[in-house]
């Protein structure tokens, strides 16, 4: 179990990096259009990581 564990807590750590990173870009995104979708690139990473922690809490 202890295994599993880790590769979960692993994982949201990865998603979690992933987040940042597309914030960092955004940052320094050049135009509107690209802002954009790091914008959506940003909710999707925020709704899997919600889903992730629901997921791990239902079992």
């Amino acid at each position: 179990m202890a295994d599993i564990e880790t590769t979960m807590k692993n994982a949201r750590k990865s998603v979690r990096q992933a987040g940042k990173d597309v914030q960092k870009a955004w940052l320094s995104a050049p135009n509107p259009p690209l802002k954009k979708k790091l914008s959506n690139m940003l909710i999707e990473i925020e709704t899997f990581e919600k889903n992730f922690l629901k997921a791990i809490k239902d079992h």
